[in-house]
């Protein structure tokens, strides 16, 4: 079916609770959302107002590595400031939450997600981007017909695949995606580019989308634990939501790495690189410090509080060694620690040394960078080195 159709609608992939987790989280991610106002970009898909309010705009731009803002029409008043309750404002958040959110990283390197990416044959997956789409109800915007691809281009096509998680029910009333069936195996017709340095607009678009017949468009309604997988290529599209409910969706985008060009001209070029730490200020959750132990599974938690009110949006760039930083290793008593003999109970992420005395260091007693993350077996992602790739959606930069 996704082969020959280009998307394949899974029902029940996730639990309600599972769902729900990512809700109460992201909850938190908008309570403490304090965006000054010339981060207040407005997200739309429509082709000439996409260059005018996303190319344009540094802050859209520069989002591929971290988490950011991305508001419905009509939300702020002629003095940038709300006229909705904030947590009805927002179209999306992106395009990092994959990088930072553990919550989110949890869910996109899944066992479910790694059964799903095995079937499909893929050897090296690696995550582009992932965001979170709200479709708030009465002002839930239309995403007009699109391939992915036309954002996310790859060399050969083919090589990308959107995984779109359904946090409540999507049906024909509050905007459920729309497909036409096989129209991923005509190519594209459309690509958004970045212009040449120094030059304005920051992107622009080769060619034109196509005009398609809408008698051609088939809905794909899911029910909350729901996944859809969208071929790079097929045109899909949702309508407004013009019910009382909200849409809610967690989305990322798999590019099989295994001798695939990512385009340099593509709107993000490149992944965070090794050593990256999202910043304090800007929107962007901020790691726990962390203590003398690493968290469980070796990845740093986020509080609550982690993620402040923005002020800029651009990251600080943590400098990184090769080498552990010396709270990663554990004091011991004894220059020379026994691990036979050892009387102390092991702390998490402890290690006992080997024959020679030198305490070696767990796999999570070094935190993972920031960027690109290859799924693996048993649901633990392992960072392929860096390239020149990056990271998007049902709805497109």
């Amino acid at each position: 079916m996704y082969r020959e159709d280009g998307y394949l609608v899974l029902e029940g992939v996730f639990s309600p609770e599972e769902c729900e987790e990512l809700r109460i989280r992201m909850s938190e991610i908008v309570e403490q959302m304090d965006v000054p106002s010339h981060c207040r970009t407005q997200f739309t898909t429509d082709h000439d107002e996409q260059l005018k309010t996303q190319g344009n705009a540094d802050y859209f731009i520069t989002s591929g590595d971290k988490i950011r803002y991305f508001f419905e029409k009509g939300v702020f008043d002629d003095k940038g400031e709300f006229i909705v309750p904030k947590e009805r404002s927002l179209n999306k958040i992106g395009h990092a939450l994959h990088a930072y959110e553990p919550l989110f990283k949890s869910t996109t390197h899944s066992p479910k997600v790694q059964t799903l990416a095995k079937k499909l044959g893929l050897l090296r997956p690696v995550v582009l981007q992932s965001m979170y789409i709200f479709k708030q109800p009465g002002i839930g915007g239309e995403v007009t017909p699109h391939q992915d691809a036309t954002f996310l281009y790859t060399e050969p096509l083919g090589r990308v695949m959107g995984v779109w998680i359904a946090l409540e029910d999507a049906t024909l009333h509050n905007g459920c995606l729309w497909f036409i069936p096989g129209s991923h195996k005509n190519g594209i017709t459309r690509r958004m580019v970045r212009t040449p340095k120094g030059s304005f607009p920051l992107t622009d678009f080769t060619g034109r989308e196509r005009d398609y017949d809408d008698n051609l468009f088939v809905p794909a309604p899911v029910k909350k634990g729901g996944l859809v997988l969208i071929h790079g290529e097929v045109v899909h599209r949702s309508a407004e939501n013009t019910s009382d409910a909200s849409r809610h969706v967690y989305a990322f985008h798999i590019m099989e790495s295994e001798n695939t060009r990512w385009s340099p001209e593509n709107w993000r070029t490149s992944h965070p690189q090794k050593g990256d730490t999202p910043p304090p200020k800007g929107g962007h959750p901020t790691p726990k410090r962390r203590t003398s132990h690493p968290q469980k599974g070796g990845h740093p938690t986020h509080k609550k509080e982690d993620i402040p009110p923005t002020k800029g949006g651009h990251p600080t760039h943590k400098k990184e060694t090769s080498h552990p930083q010396k709270e990663d290793i554990p004091p011991t008593k004894r220059r020379h620690p026994n691990p036979k003999r050892r009387t102390s109970h092991p702390q998490k992420g402890d290690t006992p040394p080997p024959k020679g005395g030198h305490p070696t260091h767990k796999k999570e007693d070094i935190p993972p960078p920031k960027g690109d993350i290859t799924l693996t077996k048993g649901g633990h992602p392992t960072h392929k080195k860096e390239t020149s790739h990056p990271q998007k959606e049902d709805i497109p930069p």
